[in-house]
């Protein structure tokens, strides 16, 4: 395989484990809203709740997957398997 090909099964492969985070904590976010604040559901503020339910998994999520890759990184020379995403190839010869 080369690292096009690596390049794009790490995306698709991240992009789905990405999204499990974001779905489990989503979850894990409503039974703790549900278990704990039985009757807020009823209340006028459960939709503002579910915007920052919504809000924090984002950021929770961002911030489980940016850790994974930073160890990840730490254990796998990852630019050796995957090539760059953004940013232009050159030529080193050429910026002599």
């Amino acid at each position: 395989m080369n690292k096009k090909l690596n390049t794009v099964l790490f995306l698709l492969g991240a992009t789905v484990i990405n999204i499990i985070i974001m779905i489990a904590l989503f979850l894990l976010g409503m039974f703790l809203f549900g278990r704990f604040l039985p009757g807020f559901a009823s209340s006028g503020r459960a939709p503002l709740m579910m915007v920052l339910l919504f809000a924090v998994t984002l950021g929770g999520t961002y911030g489980i997957y940016h850790s994974l890759i930073r160890l990840l990184a730490r254990f796998v020379d990852l630019d050796r398997y995957f090539q760059p995403i953004l940013g232009n190839k050159r030529n080193k010869s050429a910026d002599q």
